[in-house]
C-alpha cells in the first residue's frame, strides 16, 4: 500500500510539472491580450483639460490680471491726479493741456514698470524696447483721449471750476484706462511665457 501511494504521488508531481509551462503561458497570454478577468483595473489616465476646465483657467487668469491692473492703475491714477493739480494750480496755472500731458507721462512711466513686471509678467514675449514702444504708443492715444475730453469740457462747455476740472479729468482718465487695459492684453503683452502658465495670485 505504501509503495502504491508513493507511485501515485510521483505520478501527480510529474503531471503537474508537465502542465506548469502551459499554465504559465496561458497566464502570460491573458495579460498580454488584456483579458478583462485577469488584467488589473486601470488607475486613471491623465488627459487634456476639457473645455470647461480651460474656460475656468482663462477666467481665473483674466480676473487676476484685472485685480493687478487695478492696483497699478490706482497708484498711477493718484500720481496723475495729484501732479496735475500741483502743476495746473501752481507753477503752470492756465496751461491745462501741458499740465495734463506732464502728469500723464509721469503716471504712464510708473504704469509701464508696474504692468510689465507684475500685472502682465506671464505674457512677456518681446524685447523690452519693443514692448515699451507699443506701451507708450497705446498710452499716447489714451492721453489724447483724456486730454481732448478735458479741454473740450473746459474750453467749449466752460466747466472751469476746480471741482468740474477734476471730475472731468477723472472721467477722461477712466475712458483712457478702458482702452489701455484692452490694448495691453491684445497688443502689448500678447502671449504667455513658456513654463509660466499659472501666474501668481494678486
Amino acid at each position: 500500500m505504501h509503495s502504491r501511494a508513493t507511485s501515485l504521488a510521483s505520478a501527480n508531481e510529474q503531471t503537474a510539472g508537465r502542465l506548469a509551462p502551459y499554465s504559465q503561458g496561458v497566464s502570460e497570454q491573458h495579460t498580454a491580450t488584456g483579458d478583462p478577468q485577469s488584467a488589473p483595473e486601470p488607475s486613471g489616465r491623465p488627459g487634456r483639460p476639457g473645455a470647461l476646465d480651460r474656460l475656468q483657467q482663462l477666467a481665473s487668469v483674466f480676473w487676476r490680471e484685472v485685480a493687478k491692473f487695478g492696483v497699478i492703475g490706482a497708484v498711477a491714477f493718484t500720481i496723475d491726479l495729484v501732479l496735475f493739480n500741483v502743476l495746473f494750480y501752481g507753477p503752470m496755472q492756465g496751461h491745462l493741456a501741458t499740465s495734463r500731458i506732464i502728469s500723464g507721462v509721469v503716471s504712464t512711466s510708473f504704469a509701464w514698470v508696474g504692468n510689465r513686471t507684475w500685472t502682465f509678467r506671464h505674457r512677456r514675449n518681446r524685447a523690452a524696447h519693443h514692448e515699451a514702444l507699443l506701451f507708450f504708443a497705446v498710452n499716447a492715444v489714451g492721453l489724447l483721449i483724456s486730454t481732448g475730453y478735458l479741454n473740450a469740457t473746459h474750453d467749449l462747455l466752460h466747466w472751469t471750476s476746480r471741482l468740474a476740472v477734476n471730475v472731468n479729468n477723472i472721467v477722461g482718465i477712466g475712458m483712457a484706462t478702458l482702452l489701455r487695459f484692452y490694448a495691453y492684453r491684445t497688443l502689448v503683452f500678447v502671449a504667455e511665457k513658456p513654463g509660466d502658465d499659472d501666474p501668481s495670485p494678486a
